[in-house]
């Protein structure tokens, strides 16, 4: 699936599902890359995920370098910072969370 057709069936999932409360995602999202992050990095709070759910992330996690997971931790920081001195919609926090994880 190309790039900007999976960027597209995204947003039209969104669509679909107009009633989402937006910063309640993007909070799951900040939530679901910490838990990567942790595993990335060999961090002890790892110990702290569920067994059931550290296997998934450890499957996640074995695709993201340390690198990129820096550079994805620091623009959701980013984002949550800019919205939170509203410089971001909640739309545009949404949307801006889809680009990111969407690039390759």
């Amino acid at each position: 699936v190309s790039q900007s057709r999976y960027t597209s069936q995204m947003y039209k999932e969104i669509e679909k599902h107009k009633k989402v409360d937006e910063v309640y995602v993007f909070n799951m999202v900040v939530s679901e890359f910490r838990n990567i992050e942790y595993i990335v990095f060999g961090m002890d709070q790892q110990n702290k995920i569920p067994p059931f759910k550290k296997g998934m992330y450890q499957k996640i996690a074995q695709s993201f370098s340390k690198e990129k997971t820096k550079e994805i931790s620091k623009k959701l920081f980013e984002y949550d910072l800019k919205f939170k001195t509203s410089e971001l919609t909640p739309d545009m926090l949404l949307t801006s969370i889809i680009i990111l994880f969407s690039k390759k």
